[in-house]
């Protein structure tokens, strides 16, 4: 992930004039912020799956009741 992160973040760098200090800072806060879309992504699927499972027994329920 920091590669992902560091490289695009490294052109930007070369490009720009503000101190170093800066600019690590933007490269750690984007890292730290893919992190927490990748949990809120990966926690988003889980609730998806469970949402699907509980579709499904709802689907089942309204078969028997319909009998």
């Amino acid at each position: 992930m920091l590669k992902e992160a560091w490289n695009p973040e490294v052109a930007a760098m070369g490009n720009s004039t503000l101190p170093t200090v800066l600019d690590k800072l933007n490269v750690m806060s984007t890292i730290h912020l893919r992190k927490l879309i990748a949990t809120l992504v990966r926690e988003n699927g889980q609730r998806d799956a469970v949402i699907g499972k509980l579709e499904e027994r709802i689907g089942v329920l309204e078969g028997r009741l319909m009998k």
